[in-house]
């Protein structure tokens, strides 16, 4: 929801005629109001969190609208969605906890996260709950790739007439 990437993502949309709605909330497991640190200014590096433990000398603080995911697609009336991708520099758990009866949708196929080990303790998770809250759900967990600080997973659904 930070506005310089809710710019960006409007200039390239116009660019290339794509018409599409922006929502500037990040999703959460609970409805409030949260500050956003940022590191970085620049649109789409992927340096905000809604929670640090960094001490830098130049974080940025701006106030968000947070809204579990489940909330928010009852409020906007949209279709559950097949495809969900995550990446939200530690927060994965708490967005997850708020897709939680999207996720036990048969509608739900695939789900995509960007772990963030290394900021996984500001927000009292873990790798582990993370991919336990997921099977519970009904999901496989593949991991896809793993690097120092982050490794990837797809969690994927079988079709209800698969064995």
């Amino acid at each position: 929801p930070h506005p310089n990437n809710v710019q960006r993502l409007e200039q390239n949309a116009k660019l290339n005629q794509v018409d599409l709605r922006v929502e500037q909330v990040a999703l959460f497991d609970q409805e409030d109001t949260m500050t956003l640190y940022s590191i970085s200014e620049k649109p789409g590096e992927g340096k905000h969190t809604l929670k640090t433990e960094q001490k830098e000398r130049d974080l940025k603080e701006i106030e968000v609208e947070t809204i579990p995911g489940d909330r928010y697609i009852r409020r906007e009336d949209i279709p559950i969605p097949n495809v969900i991708k995550i990446d939200v520099e530690g927060a994965e758990y708490q967005v997850l906890r708020g897709l939680s009866e999207t996720l036990e949708s048969d509608k739900c196929r695939s789900v995509f996260v960007e772990v963030h080990r290394s900021k996984l303790s500001a927000f009292d998770s873990s790798t582990e709950k993370i991919e336990r809250f997921l099977s519970e759900k009904g999901f496989k967990i593949h991991q896809i790739r793993d690097r120092e600080s982050e490794y990837f997973i797809e969690a994927t659904k079988p079709a209800s007439n698969e064995e």
